[in-house]
């Protein structure tokens, strides 16, 4: 990034991903002469699939990560299942590198974007007829993948390794001080829709509609969506899935609003 030194001078940015996901984000806000605050809006804690869950896993052909949690929490199970010959799938990019960086060579998925719609598009998902697939998730989500591929023909299963719920504690002061200093600009991130919705449950509602005409950075058209349907007001920004091009996003948003 040729200006990576200044593009976000002046602006702070609340980075809302879960503790262990933040770092890179926070330090490229920092490279690029941003301030971070972190305040994670979802713990993400471990579960144990049932064993006919890694029964499926065993017998899958594909086996789809879906987010980089899936990636930490279910790959281990790979090896429970037995994972020769299994092709390994990322929905976006930044899950593609959580399985790199365990060694994975030949992943496949979208370079770009991470959503379902858009591995639907992608050649891995086209010729499924007949194939075992097993999507490993978090509990609950949304099903259009399962319900897509099945339509393809194929036979999906889940194996789901954690699950998300709202942090059991938070300092409210971080974002009213946030807020309250007029000297910078703040701009908020969502990486998921459950991230999004757990922010507005964890802000005091006297101070819901001050945070919610501020920027918003999220990675995707489902993001952007909802946050309209929750009532943002302020801009929201889409970007990308990778934190390069969140923070990309909001440089371009400084640039033309100054």
């Amino acid at each position: 990034m040729a200006r990576e030194e200044s593009s976000l001078a002046g602006c702070r940015v609340l980075v809302t991903r879960p503790v262990f996901q933040a770092s890179r984000l926070m330090e490229l806000v920092r490279r690029a002469g941003g301030d971070p605050i972190p305040f994670p809006t979802l713990e993400i804690l471990p579960i144990e699939p049932s064993p006919e869950q890694i029964d499926l896993l065993a017998r899958a052909e594909i086996a789809i990560f879906i987010s980089a949690n899936a990636v930490e929490h279910g790959y281990p199970f790979l090896g429970k299942a037995g994972s020769p010959g299994k092709k390994l799938v990322a929905i976006g990019p930044s899950t593609k590198r959580a399985l790199e960086a365990l060694g994975c060579v030949g992943v496949h998925g979208p370079d770009d974007r991470s959503s379902s719609e858009t591995l639907l598009e992608h050649p891995v998902t086209q010729d499924v007829d007949g194939m075992y697939i097993s999507i490993v998730r978090g509990q609950g989500g949304r099903e259009t993948l399962q319900r897509s591929l099945m339509a393809r023909g194929a036979r999906v299963s889940y194996l789901e390794c954690y699950r998300r719920r709202v942090p059991q504690h938070w300092d409210s002061e971080t974002i009213a001080g946030a807020l309250a200093d007029t000297d910078s600009v703040l701009v908020v991130t969502a990486t998921s829709v459950a991230g999004l919705s757990s922010l507005l449950e964890m802000v005091p509602p006297a101070i819901q509609p001050q945070l919610m005409s501020r920027a918003l950075a999220v990675i995707g058209g489902r993001q952007k969506e909802s946050a309209l349907r929750m009532g943002w007001q302020g801009p929201v920004l889409e970007s990308g899935a990778g934190d390069n091009q969140i923070v990309e996003s909001i440089a371009r948003w400084r640039d033309q609003s100054r």
